[in-house]
């Protein structure tokens, strides 16, 4: 087929019309006389290369592609477009094909690659993801930070282990990163907890453990993600999980308590209190509030006791953590035993005073009790709890030679004294034998203190019954007793 007046437009017209009737014979017969006509060719085979892809004729776009290279003309705008048309079309298989020919041309198809990768991410075809980033590892091309993000995030959305595990191990071994890119564990973490896939985001833990990667970041964030997901059994799972590889915990722990109260979960925050407490984290006086309201709402009557134990013993993991520092100094006399223990108890007077005026400040309206003279007596009363509480685990710090048995001997002597200390049971149930207990508790004190100050001061006393042997809440029932006693009479 000749063409007279070498018009680039004619030429354009009938390669389109030879690529549609599929004559691949006629159709390289006129890119020889464009060559040899000298015809400034590149929209004509920027055209012939379109029409190729739109009528699905892989082969022939490569051998157009193959020709092109090998008459010198520039093929980099042809593979763009020609890749572009093909994953429109859906040929994902065949814009693969036409990176692996974009490399056999010398060119570097690494950016075509990621692209690649994050078309079909964007476009939520994850399953595709594997064989393309497959196809990129053979072709020896260096992955960057997001691009093991990208694919990371396709592979536990298709629920893909091996997958998963494949790139986490060939992001190990990329010597390009000049550290281990942790934005990767956010990701991977993050999706894991949003699809809902426990065993795939303990499977990146355990990756992070055993190449000595694991950082609090990323715990923290995964805790974040699952508070937003609401799974709050991960957030659990996550917990155990930094424990369970060496990383401390007590920050996200804290973080989990205050964060179930602001949503209400109360079950939860007991759950996370008890976990603290079975860890040996050390509870702050706030933590202990927020644990005994959750409790209380609850009508958790064993665990109330159980947190205010635990409020008399959270000085003690701070007390032995000094013990060794005391030992190794006063072994060495760098000071006398007397000055320690007097520096131990006035430091411990201010702290005591100073926390319990902003529980009272904070607490003390909060629940509707009114009056500033009985603040003070009350703040008073409470400073002087806690004092006694400290000192006391003081004690038991130095009596005992390990935490563990000085909290059971802190948890035993305040059962005791919380039992016998006039409330439950009262003063006038507990058995003549005891009473010796009820005189001696030293919580009695404290506590009949704050009782009195903001409930015993009452416009209208209760009226007590000899027959009931109580008193008497409601003056209506006291007059229906009153009568009914008048007709029970003869």
């Amino acid at each position: 087929m000749a063409i007279c007046n070498h018009d680039g437009r004619q030429y354009t017209s009938a390669l389109v019309a030879a690529v549609r009737l599929k004559q691949k014979k006629q159709v390289f017969e006129i890119l020889d006389e464009v060559k040899a006509n000298e015809v400034k060719a590149d929209k004509i085979y920027g055209r012939v290369v379109g029409v190729a892809c739109i009528t699905k004729q892989h082969e022939l776009v490569c051998e157009i592609l193959d020709y092109m290279h090998a008459n010198g003309v520039d093929t980099a705008g042809m593979y763009v477009s020609a890749r572009r048309l093909a994953f429109k079309s859906g040929e994902y298989d065949f814009v693969l094909e036409l990176l692996r020919l974009m490399q056999k041309h010398g060119r570097d198809p690494t950016e075509d690659y990621k692209h690649q990768l994050m078309s079909l991410h964007k476009a939520g075809l994850h399953d595709r993801l594997q064989s393309v980033f497959e196809a990129m590892r053979k072709a020896g091309c260096v992955s960057d930070e997001d691009t093991y993000e990208t694919a990371v995030d396709s592979a536990i959305r298709v629920k893909n282990r091996e997958l998963l595990i494949s790139i986490l191990d060939d992001m190990k071994c990329n010597a390009s990163l000049s550290r281990t890119p942790t934005a990767v564990f956010h990701r991977a973490v993050g999706v894991a907890v949003w699809t809902n896939q426990p065993q795939l985001l303990f499977d990146v833990f355990d990756f992070m453990d055993h190449t000595d990667t694991a950082t609090s970041a990323v715990y923290t964030s995964g805790i974040r993600s699952a508070f937003k997901a609401k799974q709050y059994d991960f957030v659990f799972d996550i917990l155990r999980k930094m424990t369970e590889n060496g990383v401390d915990a007590s920050g996200e722990y804290s973080h989990a308590v205050m964060s179930f109260s602001k949503l209400e979960c109360y079950d939860q925050v007991l759950r996370a209190f008890k976990a603290m407490r079975e860890l040996g984290y050390g509870q702050e006086k706030v933590l202990c509030t927020t644990a005994l309201r959750a409790a209380t709402k609850l009508d958790r009557h064993d665990d109330v006791i159980a947190i205010c134990n635990g409020l008399s013993v959270c000085v003690l993991p701070a007390v032995f953590a000094d013990r060794t520092s005391f030992y190794r100094e006063g072994a060495s006399q760098a000071y006398d035993v007397v000055w320690y223990f007097v520096g131990a108890t006035i430091v411990e007077i201010l702290y005591s005073f100073v926390s319990a005026l902003f529980f009272t400040v904070a607490f003390y309206p909060l629940v509707g009790f009114k009056g500033f003279d009985t603040a003070v007596v009350y703040w008073l009363a409470y400073s002087m709890l806690t004092l006694m509480q400290v000192y006391q685990d003081h004690m038991l710090a130095f009596v005992f030679p390990t935490e563990e048995v000085a909290i059971v001997a802190g948890y035993l002597i305040n059962v005791i004294f919380m039992m016998f200390m006039g409330f439950t049971p009262p003063a006038n149930a507990i058995p003549s034998g005891y009473k010796w207990l009820y005189k001696i508790s030293p919580l009695k004190y404290p506590l009949s203190t704050m009782v009195s100050l903001v409930f015993a001061d009452c416009d209208e006393l209760p009226q007590w019954d000899d027959t009931a042997g109580a008193y008497l809440r409601q003056r209506g029932l006291a007059a229906r007793l009153s009568t009914d006693g008048e007709r029970a009479k003869p």
